[in-house]
């Protein structure tokens, strides 16, 4: 009998905590699970700092978008849910358990992140196939996502070249010019025009050798596809709805950007930033800045191609293509402010020219958005 009392007391529980949460605003939930999620991760890494031991808080914490914004469809959608959301959660909440505990390595989680991602691939394709163009995971074409993705490789190649070329023109005379940061290791750059020709072609041959390893491995699409379908195909959305076309996807970049923070800070400073005589806490303002700078301006251009491509594996694709071949910090670092402020003109100025060439029309997720 007591039992029975007990049962009935928590059925009664659950039901009026699904109730309650049925009642949150989609984006105030997925704010808040991402925020109880990266703030585990944050203790985490605090602990592994203070016994001595690296904690590498970003190929996990790549998980936590997509896991919120899965969290949220499932509490508060009752149709058409994807079965593919349940290996995901899993197989990602598994695997941050496993490497917050000291099960796995946090600096070489690649074995376990490969199963992971395998796991959900093949349970995505195995999806219904109304239920997965619902909730954004199929949709778009080969012919589109390789043109898309063309676009977006001479789009990035094109603002890194000019903002080498500008701070060429600005700066070649000086000693931070001549030794820059990059990768985490030095590159000597004789000040002399026929040599930065050559030395730009030299990083975007070996970039470009490596796309095919970096981008189509299951290992990269898991990770990236986190951040991709909580930031443009769940947040996006929401965003601009409540604050305009523009303002939400500048939200969603400051967003973003801050996201960050926590990776930025338990990051080990390297001697090559050392070298141009950084504290920690003077390389973590500069860092901050840029990223809140950066990730603005390139929330615009993935809202751009998202729109244009009409597919979130386009964009995963593209994310990776980004990762691999963006060297914004190179001059940031170097000139410091200085930096900060050419670079916020360059990408100004592209960003400009995107939104005239756009309007970020209709989106299929929840109505979205024109820029």
């Amino acid at each position: 009998m007591q039992n029975s009392k007990t049962k009935d007391r928590a059925s009664q529980s659950y039901r009026n905590l699904k109730k309650n949460i049925s009642k949150v605003d989609d984006v105030r939930l997925f704010l808040l699970l991402l925020f109880i999620m990266v703030f585990v991760l944050t203790l985490v890494a605090a602990y592994f700092k203070h016994i001595g031991k690296n904690f590498q808080i970003n190929p996990v914490q790549t998980l936590t978008p997509a896991m919120a914004a899965m969290i949220t469809i499932k509490l508060k959608d009752k149709t058409c849910i994807p079965n593919c959301f349940n290996y995901y959660i899993g197989c990602s909440g598994i695997t941050i358990i496993l490497i917050s505990l000291g099960i796995i390595s946090s600096v070489s989680p690649w074995l376990c992140m490969g199963i992971s991602g395998s796991i959900f691939l093949i349970s995505m394709l195995l999806e219904d196939k109304k239920n997965a163009e619902i909730w954004g995971l199929r949709g778009g074409n080969i012919k589109k996502t390789i043109k898309w993705l063309l676009a977006y490789i001479i789009l990035i190649s094109f603002a890194i070249t000019s903002t080498f070329f500008v701070f060429y023109f600005l700066y070649s005379y000086t000693e931070q010019f001549k030794t820059v940061f990059y990768n985490g290791d030095y590159i000597n750059s004789r000040v002399i025009f026929a040599d930065t020709i050559v030395e730009i072609f030299t990083l975007y041959k070996t970039r470009l050798i490596y796309i095919p390893i970096h981008v189509f491995n299951p290992i990269s699409i898991y990770m990236i596809f986190g951040e991709e379908y909580g930031w443009r195909f769940f947040l996006q959305p929401r965003l601009q709805k409540k604050f305009g076309e523009i303002g939400g996807v500048v939200l969603l970049g400051i967003i973003w950007a801050v996201w960050h923070f926590n990776n930025e800070y338990f990051m080990e400073l390297p001697e090559s930033v050392k070298a141009f005589g950084y504290t920690s806490r003077e390389y973590l303002s500069i860092i901050y800045s840029t990223r809140i700078v950066a990730e603005i301006f390139f929330s615009i251009w993935f809202a751009y191609f998202y729109k244009k491509s009409g597919s979130i594996w386009c964009m995963v694709l593209i994310h990776a293509i980004h990762n691999l071949m963006s060297i914004w910090s190179i001059f940031i670092i170097a000139f410091r402010y200085k930096g900060l402020v050419v670079q916020t003109i360059i990408l100004l100025i592209i960003s400009l020219l995107i939104l005239k060439m756009s309007a970020f029309s209709g989106n299929k997720s929840d109505g979205v958005v024109k820029i």
